[in-house]
């Protein structure tokens, strides 16, 4: 539970551009067992090699797949 709740928190520390806007969202679909990462306006261009990394490092701890949507 630590490695994954560590893991988050690095993806969550990249994807962080202003604490007064929400342009990073991170959804949990337990059933499809389905992580996706959705990032908006100036979030989006944080989403490179290392955030896809970060991202598909923490669905492999959780058994899970992953996707990333631009908006």
């Amino acid at each position: 539970m630590a490695e994954i709740l560590g893991k988050a928190m690095r993806l969550g520390a990249m994807m962080w551009v202003n604490k007064k806007e929400t342009n990073a969202k991170l959804f949990w679909a337990p059933d499809a067992k389905a992580l996706q990462l959705v990032l908006e306006g100036d979030a989006v261009s944080l989403y490179g090699e290392v955030a896809e990394a970060r991202l598909k490092s923490l669905a492999c701890a959780m058994n899970a797949s992953f996707d990333f949507q631009a908006k």
